[in-house]
């Protein structure tokens, strides 16, 4: 997994380097990540997790920008069936924006690709651990608070493995270096 993750770092420094000073940003972004049925109508929801990221990135041109993101379960689904079992991953992410500037307002949308670690842990049971490699897609807009503040809203789908999508918005803060 580490290798994996080094290689999508290794991306994303080498995509923002010459970028990252100049225009680049930082910030913290929280999601609710369900976890869907993919392979029922309307995608019934199985479970749910809350996730703190954060990410970094780099303006290409005004109108793209390449994104690394790590994330980590803060808000864990945690079964109330008296396994007091729990669901958590850990994430990380690489993803091309394309935006559309209207004064402080910025539109995008996103693509990009994510490995992924999900854990199913319970007391006193080994844990089960799966990991992911799968494109990720995005829309979402950037809200500017001034001259390097702005808020971020999204919709995501993180992933779909084994018939199970892993999907949800997000609503964060950064802040672009100039």
């Amino acid at each position: 997994l580490m290798k994996k993750w080094g290689s999508l770092f290794d991306v994303a420094a080498l995509a923002c380097s010459s970028t990252a000073l100049a225009d680049g940003y930082a910030g913290v972004s929280y999601s609710n990540w369900e976890y869907v049925d993919a392979d029922e109508n309307g995608g019934e929801k199985i479970d749910d997790v809350g996730d703190l990221s954060v990410r970094f990135g780099g303006e290409i041109n005004t109108y793209w920008t390449i994104e690394l993101r790590l994330g980590t379960t803060v808000a864990p689904h945690e079964y109330d069936d008296g396994s007091d079992g729990e669901l958590s991953q850990t994430s990380a992410s690489i993803m091309s924006r394309f935006q559309y500037p209207m004064g402080a307002f910025k539109p995008y949308v996103a693509a990009g690709y994510t490995s992924a670690t999900v854990t199913l842990s319970a007391p006193g049971v080994d844990d089960e651990e799966d990991s992911f490699n799968d494109p990720s897609f995005a829309l979402g807009f950037d809200m500017g608070l001034g001259e390097s503040l702005a808020v971020n809203a999204e919709y995501a789908q993180l992933m779909e493995a084994y018939g199970v999508k892993v999907r949800g918005p997000s609503i964060g803060l950064y802040y672009q270096f100039r």
